[in-house]
């Protein structure tokens, strides 16, 4: 008579399906755990270091008369601050993977004007926009944050006299930004990495910016492309879900 309880072919020693699946969800959790300590400490270990060395090029750099030293020293400080930056790009990249937030409701118009006149604030680039109001989506609480590295990103690499980019959002089906910028076109591997999301040695980035944008828009069921701007620069393309209009009152 065939054992009630015990699986149709099981071979002795060999873990049930129920226990695999149990184990695999243990070891997920303990993986996510090392994953947080991990960044935990890489963050503040690795960013106290370099605003200890930051601290030290100002204070170098304020006292020399050396024009050639002076120079060097800037380069310290602009890669030092480069670095500061992937940390707390890392940092996002860290809640992203550890998070297991699904998509709000947010007020695309209101993030995206936010992102649009701070950046207009702090650079030369000229912001032409059309947002308008009431515009409301579902997305990963990041939203924000790629929505900044997206617009950021068109004015940091335009090295155009005078720099322009474009922020469109129409409505339909779904909601779509559109971000245009008269630079030099896309940086390397941004058009390859969309498509295949594959990290190697051929195909990366210098910033995580692009990964934490395609991770946020992707993990809230939209899309993002990329693509030559005609006549010259680039176009990055946002679809997300359109949602309910919110009562803010």
């Amino acid at each position: 008579m065939e054992e009630q309880g015990v699986e149709e072919n099981a071979q002795p020693g060999k873990p049930r399906s129920d226990e695999v699946m149990t184990g695999a969800e243990t070891m997920e959790g303990e993986m996510r755990k090392e994953l947080a300590v991990l960044h935990r400490v890489f963050r503040h270990n690795f960013r106290n270091q370099l605003n200890t060395i930051r601290g030290h090029a100002e204070r170098a750099q304020s006292k020399t008369d050396d024009p050639e030293a002076a120079d060097s020293l800037e380069i310290v400080l602009e890669t030092t601050s480069k670095l500061i930056e992937t940390v707390e790009e890392a940092n996002v990249v860290e809640q992203l993977a550890s998070s297991d937030a699904t998509p709000e409701v947010v007020d695309l118009s209101h993030v995206l004007t936010e992102c649009v006149e701070r950046y207009d604030s702090e650079t030369e680039a000229e912001f032409e926009t059309h947002i308008p109001e009431g515009v409301w989506v579902w997305a990963n609480p990041t939203i924000d944050h790629a929505l900044g590295e997206l617009i950021e990103n068109a004015v940091e690499h335009n090295d155009d006299i005078d720099p322009r980019v474009r922020v469109r959002v129409s409505e339909g089906q779904t909601v779509n930004i559109q971000i245009t910028d008269n630079g030099p076109g896309m940086p390397p591997g941004t058009a390859s990495v969309l498509e295949s999301t594959n990290v190697d040695s051929t195909n990366h980035l210098t910033s995580l910016g692009i990964w934490i944008a395609y991770w946020t828009i992707t993990r809230s069921g939209g899309t993002l492309t990329a693509s030559e701007n005609n006549p010259t620069g680039c176009q990055i393309d946002v679809s997300l879900r359109a949602a309910p209009v919110q009562n803010q009152d």
